[in-house]
């Protein structure tokens, strides 16, 4: 076995599914915002959500040369407050604006989530690594706002040693850098460790960039064809062919030598 697993966390330790397109979501934030006198329509609020998360990862690519730059999403919802098309005197003053934009960031995130459901044997199995005495760490492209209590909720950070989310970097999954940071601060040698993940473009790619071995964790259950083609487009010639586990049980990741 390894002696340090590093994995993915949305896909490949848990299930989750969001919509933020659906209406409902906006017509609630909306009304979120007008209870501290911020006036949107909820098709102004989704247009310029998306608009101010553009214009961030824009600047923050401009500023870091970064390819794969990875805004923080709190900042955000703070921009939006700030910049209402129309306000009205509001009797709710904010008094701690980081606390608020937690609690918005949380509260969009919750409204937008259909589903957050931790996959069969993901506790067995980090438990069992933790009780060989070997290491776990999540290499997660995420904002930490909702992520870290989504975490909680899942039941996982007992049996991790470290989180590395992609917000507090200002970089993601496959920027070389942001595995290679990890590596750096927990001292690790290549040779023990691996990265499980279930997208080939981020994860798969993330260990090829850093020249580690890799577990393509298929949870998303890709035909074959699907699979070739997705490992073709991030492996070279000189590099090693991620492990795949087609079925997804991550259970079988024990198995690897």
């Amino acid at each position: 076995m390894y002696k340090n697993y590093i994995f993915d966390f949305y896909g490949t330790l848990v299930d989750i599914h969001t919509d933020e397109e659906k209406p409902a979501l906006w017509k609630q934030m909306a009304d979120l915002y007008r209870v501290y006198g911020a006036e949107f329509t909820p098709e102004e609020l989704k247009e310029g959500f998306h608009e101010q998360c553009e214009n961030a990862e824009n600047a923050l690519r401009r500023e870091t040369g970064y390819q794969y730059a990875e805004i923080d999403l709190a900042r955000i919802f703070e921009v939006l407050l700030q910049n209402a098309p129309a306000y009205h005197k509001a009797e709710h003053q904010i008094m701690d604006m980081q606390e608020w934009t937690y609690a918005v960031s949380n509260t969009f995130r919750i409204l937008s989530r259909t589903k957050l459901k931790t996959y069969p044997h993901t506790l067995q199995v980090l438990k069992k690594i933790k009780k060989t005495g070997y290491h776990v760490f999540v290499l997660s492209n995420a904002q930490k706002c909702f992520t870290m209590p989504e975490m909680e909720q899942s039941g996982i950070l007992p049996y991790v040693d470290e989180v590395y989310i992609s917000s507090d970097y200002r970089m993601k999954k496959p920027q070389e850098d942001f595995l290679g940071i990890l590596f750096r601060k927990e001292k690790l040698k290549k040779e023990d460790s691996i990265m499980i993940g279930n997208d080939c473009y981020s994860d798969i790619a993330s260990a090829v960039e850093n020249q580690i071995h890799s577990i393509f964790l298929d949870t998303g259950k890709h035909s074959e064809q699907e699979r070739q083609k997705m490992i073709q487009d991030v492996c070279t010639e000189s590099c090693d062919i991620p492990y795949v586990i087609e079925d997804g049980d991550i259970r079988k990741i024990l198995m690897m030598k």
